[in-house]
């Protein structure tokens, strides 16, 4: 669960709203501590072509503000375990590899 800003939201709940968009192939998402010292979205993102972040933000903000990842990282692959969930210690560590 990521708690931001008072609302709680699970991990799989946000990458669901990430995965909406046409671009987005794969996606995970980690809680990190942000400046304010509330919590934010870190997401790791699988697409065919970079995203355009401005975009990319708006069109998840309009499925649901508190969706919106704070920082977007493009990478090659999500890790995921043998059954197909997240392994989220390994993407925490490639997220702040």
């Amino acid at each position: 669960m990521i708690n931001i800003g008072g609302s709680k939201l699970s991990c799989e709940v946000i990458e669901q709203y990430l995965l909406r968009h046409p671009m987005v192939l794969d996606a995970g998402v980690i809680g990190i501590t942000a400046a304010s010292g509330f919590q934010a979205i870190r997401a790791a993102v699988v697409s065919a072509q970079p995203l355009d972040e401005a975009e990319f933000r708006a069109f998840v903000k309009g499925q649901r503000a508190s969706a919106v990842p704070a920082e977007i990282v493009r990478v090659e692959a999500i890790p995921r375990g043998d059954g197909g969930k997240i392994r989220r210690e390994a993407l925490r560590e490639l997220l702040q590899g």
